[in-house]
């Protein structure tokens, strides 16, 4: 498998995560697509809710291949190797979606932590562990380094493109999504 990394003419270099289709940038650099095995293996779940109307309401999970992949980028990002790998948006968005649900689980044990300790409590509940979508962010090999800050996509090489002309199709090389 080909994961290729390009760097645009300001510096940064970009790959592509699992999009078929090719990017081309403002300044004429292109990432290629990624295979359509690949691309089938690393996209993101849909999970549709139907009601009576037809309205569908739509969320998305990652699998385990995609969440493997990421740790891979990650890797590299830390490394510094890489500064910015583009998925789709419906995975940033299943990120930031597991990001708040795991902060607020979190802060909740922080809160139960601090009042324990102000009644002068044992406080030995293990603080939670983030959903599998985290992974990634969270563990550093099998080390657990979640925590308050960790799950930001902000320490990640993760965006979404975005689009300077819809007309051309070009990818902004100095702006992306988050």
């Amino acid at each position: 498998m080909a994961r290729e990394i390009i760097t645009l003419s300001n510096g940064k270099r970009v790959a592509n995560f699992s999009s078929p289709h090719s990017f081309t940038f403002t300044d004429g650099s292109e990432i290629p697509a990624v295979d359509a095995e690949e691309s089938v293996r690393l996209k993101v779940t849909f999970n549709e809710d139907i009601d009576e109307d037809g309205d569908v309401e739509l969320t998305f999970t990652l699998s385990d291949a995609v969440i493997e992949e990421m740790k891979y980028w990650m890797k590299l990002w830390e490394k510094e190797k890489i500064d910015v790998v583009f998925c789709c948006l419906p995975m940033i968005t299943a990120l930031k979606d597991a990001m708040v649900e795991y902060d607020n689980s979190y802060g909740h044990w922080r809160m139960d932590k601090e009042v324990a300790y102000a009644e002068g409590q044992k406080f030995d509940v293990k603080p939670p562990k983030g959903p599998k979508s985290l992974e990634a962010f969270m563990f550093d090999d099998e080390n657990w380094i979640g925590g308050f800050g960790y799950t930001d996509l902000k320490h990640s090489p993760f965006r979404a493109i975005r689009m300077e002309d819809r007309i051309e199709k070009l990818i902004s090389i100095e702006k992306q999504c988050i």
